[in-house]
């Protein structure tokens, strides 16, 4: 597993408060994202890549050059943003073509990204938080639910009947990324 590599030394989010939202709203049931045809309607925005990410995806250049079919550089727009808010203390924004993210499947469903964490080939780190916790979010060191909420998204379909809350379901994603001060 490559994430254990990275865990213990990357920086987190600096968190002072969580909405009660995150908390009232229900999780993701056992399917996720894949249970869903939400067909990957939070894609369509793209991502912001935060710095601690896009310094993992360089790691391993090579391998995710290879699976994209370009260069990391072609996968971005624009300059690097420096915002402390996010880790490695900025971001970058991920392209949008053909009306998804760059990282998107081009084949089907999902990212990227998440596909290679999942078979263990890069490590989580790879994926950018802001992936990593949708549909929650942060701002002004508060979490929140995303204000872009896709009604077909997991979480709100008719067909989940998970008892957990969002916080509940993200909570080992909320450990890794997060940092709860004050």
């Amino acid at each position: 597993n490559h994430s254990s590599k990275h865990d213990m030394s990357l920086p987190k989010l600096p968190i002072t408060s969580i909405d009660e939202q995150v908390h009232r709203t229900k999780g993701f049931d056992e399917s996720g994202c894949y249970g869903c045809s939400c067909s990957d309607a939070c894609c369509t925005y793209g991502c912001d890549v935060d710095h601690t990410a896009r310094h993992t995806m360089i790691e391993y250049r090579p391998l995710l050059e290879k699976v994209l079919g370009r260069t990391l550089e072609s996968c971005f727009e624009g300059q690097p943003i420096l915002d402390q808010d996010y880790p490695g203390g900025g971001y970058e924004r991920s392209k949008v073509e053909d009306e998804m993210c760059v990282f998107h499947e081009p084949s089907g469903k999902g990212c990227i990204l998440y596909r290679l964490s999942s078979q263990q080939v890069i490590p989580a780190e790879t994926i950018p938080a802001i992936c990593r916790l949708y549909p929650i979010t942060w701002s002004n060191g508060c979490l929140t639910v995303s204000p872009h909420q896709e009604p077909t998204c997991n979480v709100y379909c008719k067909s989940n009947t998970t008892t957990r809350s969002l916080y509940e379901s993200q909570e080992t994603i909320i450990h890794d990324l997060v940092q709860i001060e004050g």
